[in-house]
């Protein structure tokens, strides 16, 4: 009889909450907002660390211009090149 005693209030708990589960309203859907009048970002980055005592660092691409910059701990950017005379 001891054991119905310990488990009627977590049965009661999980009917309880599968009732408000049912019957209470639900949040509104999120939606995606409309692409429109959004500009997509001008850099592009890709950071990188480390596990030895080197610096971190970072690749950043224009991505207007398609040049890439390497910046690595706290030194000034350096130019790499450009994509767009890869190709």
């Amino acid at each position: 009889m001891t054991h119905y005693r310990k488990a009627a209030p977590a049965a009661l708990a999980l009917c309880l909450g599968w009732l408000a589960g049912i019957l209470l309203p639900w949040p509104p859907v999120a939606h995606a907002q409309d692409a429109k009048g959004i500009d997509s970002p001008r850099f592009q980055l890709e950071a990188y660390a480390r596990g030895d005592a080197r610096p971190p660092g970072a690749y950043v691409l224009d991505t207007e211009t398609g040049v890439v910059f390497h910046v690595s701990g706290t030194s000034k950017p350096t130019r790499l090149g450009s994509v767009l005379s890869a190709r």
